[in-house]
């Protein structure tokens, strides 16, 4: 069996390879615009909302997180809203606002991830049909031509190494999304935190003066 008509018969496999690879780099050039730092945590804001809990002045932290354009500022003015409609201290309200507003941003993760274990399977069956094709028609025609024996097998384990092209960059970019997002979490926790302690502090101090 020559190459050419080996190409016939594997070659499709690469169309799922190709599709793949299309929607892959969609999905990361996606998600690295939505998980951009300037759109998800303003650090001169979170001092901003340091001083003005301690003043305990919540209707300006309110006011100021409102302005803000990234996405943690907004969930702090919907979280400051709720505490002052009392119910829940400041670092669950804050705290309850961040983690809604966190949670979009592992949208299409699992796709990411879908792909870097599919990817590979797909170039593998490519290899396996190829493979099996390949010594089938050498058993048929009786002799084993090393040439052609391996022209077959190198062209059978291209659809391997295509998978492997795939895989590798949705495996390395699901990792760097997740951690991306934790680090996020970790620091609007920290920030959240410290807000709860100026306000602990703050009315620590009222509570002082009005004795």
């Amino acid at each position: 069996m020559n190459q050419e008509t080996l190409h016939n018969i594997i070659g499709p496999f690469m169309w799922p390879l190709w599709t793949c690879s299309f929607v892959l780099m969609a999905l990361i050039i996606n998600r690295a615009r939505a998980l951009n730092r300037s759109r998800i945590i303003d650090a001169s804001l979170n001092k901003k909302m340091r001083d003005l809990v301690a003043k305990l002045d919540f209707a300006g932290a309110e006011a100021e997180a409102q302005k803000s354009t990234t996405l943690i500022g907004r969930a702090w003015a919907d979280g400051l809203r709720e505490f002052q409609a009392g119910g829940l201290s400041i670092s669950e309200a804050l705290g309850n606002a961040s983690g809604i507003a966190l949670r979009p941003l592992k949208r299409n993760l699992n796709h990411i991830a879908t792909i870097g274990v599919i990817a590979p399977m797909i170039g593998l069956i490519g290899t396996v049909v190829g493979m099996i094709i390949t010594f089938a028609t050498l058993a048929e025609t009786g002799g084993v031509d090393k040439k052609e024996l391996a022209s077959g097998l190198a062209f059978a384990l291209y659809k391997t190494a295509g998978g492997l092209i795939v895989a590798i960059p949705a495996i390395v970019a699901g990792r760097i999304f997740q951690g991306k997002i934790a680090t996020y979490a970790a620091e609007t926790e920290s920030a959240i935190q410290a807000v709860h302690y100026a306000n602990v502090h703050a009315r620590a101090q009222a509570e002082e003066v009005k004795k």
